[in-house]
């Protein structure tokens, strides 16, 4: 996991469904910061479903790396 004063785009991009639950907990201390972000994180919250398999594609990395996401740190 990166520092405290690293940004949410500078972490590494989730290998499994424990990272990502850390990278939508750290996007989740934000989000009253970040307007919409519900529907913003949706997509990473689908990917945390019981019958969902994990993989992490384009659309995923597109959102991480998110004009909203990318300024937080």
């Amino acid at each position: 996991m990166p520092g405290e004063n690293q940004s949410v785009s500078e972490w590494l991009v989730p290998t499994d469904i424990r990272e990502l639950r850390a990278f939508v907990a750290l996007t989740s201390y934000y989000r009253r910061l970040v307007q919409n972000s519900a529907s913003i994180v949706a997509p990473l919250h689908a990917l945390m479903k019981s019958n969902q398999r994990f993989i992490w594609g384009d659309k995923e990395q597109r959102l991480k790396n998110s004009r909203p996401l990318s300024r937080l740190h």
